[in-house]
């Protein structure tokens, strides 16, 4: 039963960093990648990304 909340949240985290990435316009298979092997590593880079670019104009 382990592998399975294992495999579900890889799939969640790859999820949640492609909507996060087509949002933002970054490559969202690259970021959907990064979040299924890192899990949520690459989401607090996805959202300062979002937050430097939102304050550059």
């Amino acid at each position: 039963m382990g592998i399975s909340w294992l495999w579900a949240g890889a799939v969640i985290f790859a999820l949640l960093a492609v909507l996060i990435g087509r949002r933002l316009g970054v490559d969202p298979v690259f970021w959907g990648a990064l979040g299924f092997f890192f899990g949520p590593l690459p989401l607090p880079i996805l959202l300062l990304l979002g937050y430097w670019r939102h304050r550059r104009g």
